[in-house]
Parts: structure tokens; sequence; C-alpha cells
């Protein structure tokens, strides 16, 4: 049988991260069910960028892609640190990049790319407010509204959010959220799917046949639905 990505990164983390490795051979069955769904949601945000970035690879609206690409391949090193304030920087800052390159790639935006890499959030949901094209489909992605607020409370107030060590083994008897790191990954992954690749207007013309043959392999029924109902 063919190695899922979960069992790569375990083969992985065995060999390069044993503290964490054997921190997650003891998670409860739940747990381990979220962190395999987890790595799985990761795995299938990773194919739909490879195939928004074949499309976009000569585009100026590509800029953000490659930035929010190294953040999430990023995620997957910060959670073999089994910190879930690091984590939370880094959701923060996914959420943050991801709402810019929305705003880039509306049909109404009349910003230069240097604007929307200094908003400030505040500014990002006034603009979203003020465009009439998000504004209507807000609903795909007021998620990451959610994410960033969520991530920011805990940055704000690390006191009362950073997990209390004595020494630096204690770090590895913390238990992540892995009911809340699933979450936040899949509903990345929906907004991928139900509003990032009609922002690029991916068609299924720009799906390769490899492209189409992992589609068949990661993901699941509802979506692969959405991906066969793209534009010829």
């Amino acid at each position: 049988m063919k190695n899922t990505f979960y069992d790569d990164f375990k083969n992985y983390i065995s060999e390069n991260n044993p503290t964490f490795y054997n921190n997650i051979m003891t998670l409860s069955p739940k747990e381990t069910e979220y962190f395999k769904k987890s790595l799985n949601d990761f795995q299938k945000i990773s194919l739909l960028m490879e195939i928004i970035g074949e499309k976009s690879s000569i585009q100026e609206s590509n800029f953000f892609l490659p930035e929010i690409n190294q953040l999430l391949k990023r995620i997957l090193h910060v959670l073999t640190l089994n910190d879930q304030y690091i984590l939370d920087v880094f959701f923060r800052t996914i959420s943050e990049s991801l709402l810019r390159l929305i705003i880039f790639n509306s049909p109404q935006n009349n910003l230069s790319l240097r604007k929307i890499q200094t908003l400030s959030f505040t500014s990002i949901k006034k603009i979203v407010t003020l465009d009439s094209f998000l504004y209507s489909r807000k609903k795909q992605f007021i998620y990451l509204y959610d994410l960033f607020s969520t991530c920011s409370k805990s940055l704000h107030d690390p006191s009362e959010n950073i997990e209390k060590i004595q020494v630096l083994d204690d770090q590895f008897t913390i238990r992540l959220n892995y009911k809340m790191l699933n979450s936040r990954i899949h509903q990345l992954l929906l907004i991928y799917l139900n509003y990032i690749i009609d922002a690029y207007q991916i068609h299924d013309s720009d799906i390769s046949l490899a492209h189409h043959i992992k589609i068949n392999k990661t993901m699941n029924n509802s979506e692969k639905n959405i991906l066969l109902h793209l534009p010829k």
C-alpha cells in the first residue's frame, strides 16, 4: 500500500524530531484522526496552490502565492515545536496574506501592489465593504476575519495564552489542540475551493493530466465535484 502524506510526515519526524514523534504516537484515537485530517487537507491545499501557480506564473497576481505557500509549509515545521502560540503567529499571518491576495485579485481593485502590502487589518475590512464584488462574496472568506482576530487575541495577551514551562522538555508534554488545527486547515481548504480557484479563473483546461490524477487520489467526492464543474 502506498504511503499517505501522514505516513510520510511520520517517517520524516521519526528521523528528524524523535521527541515530537514520540509525542504524536501517544495521541488519543480522536486526536490522531484530527491530525491525519489536518495533514490530508494540507496536502490538498498544496495541490490547489500548484494548480493556481501554474496558471498565474507569469502574472503579477502571483505575488502573494509564494508568500502564502512558504507560510503554509512552515506550519509543518512549527507543528514539531508543539507550541500553539507560534502556530497562532503563522495562522494570523496566513489569514492576512490571503485577504491581501483576495483584494488584489478583485476586478474592482484600483490599489497598487505596494499599497496592498501595507494595509492594516482595519483597512482591509473597509476595502472589502466598499468593493461590491468582494462584499457580495464575503461569506466565502469571512472565516479569515475570525482567524485573524482569534490569533491576534492570543498574540496580544501572551501571559494568558502561552503554556507555562519550567524546563525545555516541558514543551513536549503539552498537547496541541488538534481539533482546532483540523478546523483551521479545513476552513482554509474550503476558501481555496470556493473562492480562490474562482478568483484566479481556473478552468478545467488549466489543470494538467498529472494534477487531475492527484485530484482523484487526494480529494473526496464533494471536493472533486467543485473541480469537475469548473468552466471548460
